[in-house]
């Protein structure tokens, strides 16, 4: 979505500070607002990964993205609201999507095991 706020978003409670604050941006500055959750690439490299564990993260990732959508449109009922899930890493996804956007809005640590970090490796 070409001049958009987009946001990144996992299960994590900073993640859904991150969307509140970006449909808030999109919506005081009337932009539409574009919602992505990344399914990692790399668990899906592994040969011995359980068969259908890529369909549970996926299944996983959509329901993180309705629950992010339902929350935006309850707050927000007249801003443009899109989704998407992609495969890759957060940190290439989100930037590479963030070529063309107005801002991108990213929350301090998501759900990695680095908690000790101020910031999150994907906005490092």
């Amino acid at each position: 979505m070409r001049d958009a706020v987009i946001v990144g978003v996992d299960s994590s409670g900073r993640s859904l500070r991150a969307l509140i604050w970006a449909a808030n941006e999109a919506a005081l500055h009337q932009r539409p607002l574009y919602i992505v959750h990344v399914l990692p690439s790399w668990e899906m490299d592994f040969p011995f990964y359980p068969p259908g564990r890529s369909q549970g993260a996926s299944r996983r990732g959509a329901a993180i993205l309705a629950e992010a959508e339902a929350i935006v449109r309850e707050s927000h009922p007249g801003l443009e609201v899109a989704t998407t899930q992609l495969p890759g890493s957060p940190s290439e996804v989100l930037r590479s999507a963030s070529e063309q956007a107005h801002s991108i809005v990213l929350g301090a640590r998501g759900e990695g095991g680095f908690g000790n970090l101020l910031l999150g490796s994907v906005s490092l």
